[in-house]
């Protein structure tokens, strides 16, 4: 699949070494590599998601997810790369807006963001809540069927009566995108490994 011949790519250019990331917060090291990112331009304001999809067969979110979810390493490499398959494939590419695609690139502009305004590592919160904000950009819009709240709520749909008309999509997206990490890979929490 796309993304084990990705890490395979990387890994190929990657150094296998960890560095320890603020050692006295004891904060776990991270994985250290050369990436396919520069080229790809994944993490850059120019990132242009429709180009990597098409270049990548149609699984931009599985390689935006792993270049930046991979420095860490509490994430098991096959379970990362399971867990990141499986939320791309819950995506309607059908769908205009609400695609894999848009969700691989309000990732890369989120990550982009909050890198160019100091804030990405600087604040004093656990390594797993940063990889968390990314998983909830990949996931966002996750299982979107291009229809509005107001739309199901109007048509008394089964996930308006679910959510109580509040938030629908939104809860729709959360629940759906926690299910995927609860079962990652054969049934492992993608959180497993993570520190308490």
């Amino acid at each position: 699949d796309v993304v084990s011949q990705y890490v395979h790519a990387v890994d190929l250019l990657a150094c296998r070494r960890c560095e320890k990331v603020n050692e006295g917060a004891g904060l776990p090291a991270r994985r250290k590599h050369h990436s396919l990112s520069v080229d790809l331009k994944i993490g850059e304001w120019d990132f242009n998601a429709i180009e990597v999809d098409q270049q990548r067969h149609g699984h931009v979110l599985q390689v935006v997810g792993f270049e930046l979810l991979r420095p860490f390493i509490f994430f098991p490499t096959e379970t990362l790369t399971a867990f990141l398959e499986k939320v791309e494939s819950r995506y309607d590419a059908s769908i205009p807006y609400h695609s894999h695609v848009h969700a691989a690139d309000m990732c890369n502009s989120f990550f982009y963001l909050i890198t160019k305004c100091g804030l990405w590592r600087t604040c004093e919160i656990p390594e797993v809540s940063y990889a968390a904000m990314l998983i909830a950009a990949l996931g966002h819009d996750i299982g979107h069927f291009g229809r509005t709240n107001m739309f199901l709520i109007t048509e008394r749909h089964e996930l308006a009566i679910t959510y109580n008309d509040r938030s629908i999509m939104e809860s729709f997206h959360a629940s759906s995108l926690v299910r995927c990490t609860e079962e990652a890979k054969d049934g492992v929490n993608l959180f497993q490994q993570c520190p308490a």
